[in-house]
């Protein structure tokens, strides 16, 4: 059947038709709503769907477009490809993107110019394809762009209140933007060509320090939309201000072309060869090494400040921000285990954060609030809400019968491996962390008592629910069965010259030293462990329902107060707060704050030079000539 449909839809399995569809999909889109929200909700959603569909299908019809406009010169040639590289992130964002368009329509979030956020969002999902389809530089750059500026508006659609957190998006995205430009111009400058083709035989060789300086120029770029230390304080503002429909494509698609970036360039392009040219620390580049260090940083930092969080946008902010963070350690590391522990979480993160983000966006809507403290016993209101949020915060922490146990596993023992004792400690201590503030979300919002104002809270639409009972089985799909995704990360990493790891439908063999991991064994005990508990739960003891004062003062002679909350979600952590609170007042963001500041002191006094009075401009010229005679240049 799939032969059929791939013969059937041959001529649109290819990259730019897919961007193409996109495109004027979004156009479409705009007008049509002016006439019919519901025709144009309709037509959003199938055109997300088809395209996502013509991505998946496309596996094995690997092609490439290439044309050149009249206008530009000699070597400067457009080219979009599919290969196995690009198809692995182009299936998780054309997923996300279709699965969040469903969920856009179905949470009916009021949103200011409707019409423009559905045709922005498919504006987004294009720009997304055609970066990851882009064979040559200046095709990768322009359609970075496209994305930024569609995500920075698509922001700025949830109001006022957004302005700032876009607006600080854009400014660190243009810092990115302008390393990616410069390495560019120095890459084209040095070798006449912006083919990635030609450029993996040639960057690869040139000397250490412009490989150093170029590679590192491109690493800042796709740090940023990572929102990898140092470059991650626009990402919560960002995405817990941006509307609840789109967050879980802002989170799930987007953040993944930073790690995308990094793959092509270190290892598809330059190689491991010539990242070795920086030196070496126990087998891999020491550039890839800072890499590791900087997203096992990341992760334990970004996991602090998410527990600390009531805000459960916030924490999902910071959450992903940690969960990107292992993604890019994996990378950095560089070996077959690493790398595949690296995309293999990123598949991961896409899921299990588009399902959180969705959930999130139901319980505010439900709710009517952000705030974790303000919600509580809607786990019997919503079975199916709290059921695939259950399954995703598993993932999220990496507990079995999900796929998240499977990448966690692979980037742990990539670190020990290598013997990394700064690394590995931090990835069990972010993922120790990372299960604490999954525990605030469940016990918050799903357990507990359940307020008057939301007895008549329910599940959402299917539109809602469908998309994230899907995403939820396919990460115990991926729990029980990694070598679904391994095969093909396995094949990704053959692509870009790094051994592929041994893996079989339900096996991950690392070898002697480390054996293997059987998904099939570590379900049934799982299994086992939950009937035992599930029995204790049924013969034990039964539980006494007791007044909430008793629950919450532990004991203590209850005195009453107004305007005292007694709700375990408030300070629900706030032991482990005051223990790294020292360390977390000393945020980036007041470093950035004081940049800003000085920046816009200096620009202040340079306007004041501008005074209007001819006479003044003519000092200025007569002092630079001065100045420039002093220095020695007598010529002028």
């Amino acid at each position: 059947m799939l032969e059929s449909l791939t013969s059937l839809l041959g001529p649109l399995i290819r990259p730019d038709m897919m961007v193409s569809i996109l495109f004027l999909g979004a156009l479409l889109t705009y007008v049509l709503g002016k006439a019919s929200t519901s025709a144009r909700n309709i037509l959003a959603i199938l055109i997300s769907v088809f395209v996502a569909l013509l991505v998946f299908l496309s596996y094995g019809e690997w092609s490439s477009v290439s044309w050149r406009p009249s206008v530009t010169p000699t070597g400067i040639r457009f080219t979009l490809s599919l290969n196995i590289l690009s198809w692995f992130f182009a299936l998780m964002v054309s997923m996300v993107s279709a699965l969040g368009m469903m969920y856009a329509v179905g949470l009916k979030e009021r949103i200011e110019r409707e019409n423009a956020f559905y045709g922005l969002s498919l504006v987004l999902m294009g720009s997304m394809l055609g970066v990851v389809f882009s064979s040559d530089l200046l095709s990768l750059f322009i359609f970075w762009e496209i994305m930024t500026l569609s995500s920075y508006l698509l922001i700025t659609l949830a109001g006022k209140r957004a302005y700032r957190a876009a607006l600080n998006y854009m400014i660190i995205s243009s810092v990115g933007a302008y390393a990616i430009l410069l390495s560019i111009a120095m890459i084209y400058s040095r070798f006449g060509t912006i083919q990635f083709s030609a450029l993996a035989g040639t960057l690869g060789r040139a000397n250490p320090l412009f490989l150093a300086i170029t590679l590192g120029l491109l690493a800042v770029g796709f740090a940023v939309k990572a929102a990898t230390l140092p470059f991650y304080v626009w990402a919560p503002p960002a995405y817990s201000e941006a509307p609840d429909s789109f967050t879980p494509v802002f989170s799930g698609a987007l953040s993944k072309l930073g790690p995308y970036g990094l793959m092509l360039f270190m290892y598809a392009i330059v190689g491991l060869p010539a990242l070795a040219k920086f030196g070496t620390f126990r087998g891999i580049s020491d550039f890839g090494y800072l890499i590791a260090i900087l997203g096992s940083l990341t992760s334990v930092i970004a996991t602090l400040y998410a527990i600390a969080q009531d805000d459960i946008k916030k924490l999902l902010a910071y959450s992903s921000i940690s969960q990107i963070g292992y993604v890019m350690m994996g990378i950095g590391i560089g070996t077959s285990i690493g790398v595949a522990g690296g995309l293999y979480h990123a598949l991961n993160h896409a899921i299990f954060k588009t399902v959180l983000f969705m959930g999130a966006g139901v319980l505010i809507y439900t709710t009517g609030s952000r705030k974790l403290s303000d919600m509580g016993g809607l786990g019997t209101k919503m079975p199916i809400t709290f059921l695939t949020m259950l399954i995703a915060i598993f993932a999220l922490a990496g507990i079995p019968i999900t796929g998240g146990f499977g990448s966690k596993w692979l980037l742990y023992e990539a670190a020990i491996e290598k013997k990394f004792v700064f690394i590995a400690p931090l990835a069990f201590i972010a993922s120790v962390g990372s299960f604490l503030y999954s525990f605030r979300i469940l016990k918050s919002a799903f357990l507990g008592q359940l307020p008057d104002r939301l007895k008549d809270a329910k599940d959402p639409s299917p539109l809602i629910t469908v998309p994230m009972m899907f995403l939820a089985g396919i990460l115990v799909l991926f729990g029980i069965t990694p070598g679904i995704p391994l095969s093909v990360i396995a094949s990704v990493e053959s692509y870009v010259g790094i051994a592929p790891l041994n893996v079989s439908t339900y096996s991950v063999y690392l070898g002697m030293d480390f054996g293997a991991y059987n998904a099939l064994v570590v379900m049934l005990a799982m299994m086992g462990a939950m009937m035992v508990a599930f029995a204790l739960f049924v013969f034990g003891k039964k539980a006494k329902k007791v007044d909430q004062h008793d629950t919450y003062m532990a004991g203590e002679i209850y005195e009453h107060h107004e305007n005292v909350y007694l709700h375990y979600s408030m300070n629900f952590y706030r032991p482990l707060e005051r223990m790294f609170e020292p360390y977390l007042r000393k945020r980036l963001e007041r470093l950035y704050d004081a940049f800003g500041l000085g920046y816009e002191t200096i620009s202040e006094g340079i306007r004041r030079i501008y005074t209007g009075d001819v006479q003044h401009y003519v000092y200025y010229v007569m002092a630079f000539l001065a100045v420039m005679i002093a220095a020695g240049w007598w010529w002028l």
